[in-house]
């Protein structure tokens, strides 16, 4: 697949502490209409204002913010979905972030299928319709 079942824009609530992760469902095998669960992580690094460690005895550098979730698609629809909260009290800041999404579903003959998509997606809070 050309493109990563994940959005290249993704929404970013006003107070930076959840992100809006989606994707198409689509090319999914057996077929488009099966159910599917997936699984998404959002991770942001360390903003350029961090301390940069300067002897092993440092702490290790950390995320700046993380996310993580998981949701059951009955497949009615074709755009999957994931409200992410940041963990440990972390926020996410408006730019970059690497997404990682999954779905799992069943073949026909019962066999467990699973895909993996991962990406850069640009995080904002701007008000408006995403496009």
């Amino acid at each position: 697949m050309a493109y990563p079942n994940i959005f290249a824009l993704l929404r970013l609530s006003q107070d930076h502490t959840t992100v809006t992760v989606s994707g198409p469902l689509k090319d999914l095998v057996p077929s488009p209409d099966a159910p599917a669960t997936v699984f998404a992580v959002v991770t942001q690094v360390p903003g350029a204002d961090r301390v940069v460690p300067t002897s092993l005895m440092d702490p290790e550098p950390t995320h700046e913010a993380r996310a993580w979730g998981q949701s059951f698609y009955g497949r009615s629809g074709t755009v999957w979905e994931l409200s992410l909260t940041a963990a440990d009290e972390g926020e996410f800041a408006p730019g970059w972030a690497f997404v990682q999404a999954d779905a799992v579903t069943f073949s026909d003959a019962g066999q467990l299928v699973t895909y993996s998509w991962s990406r850069w997606s640009y995080l904002t809070d701007a008000e408006g319709e995403l496009s």
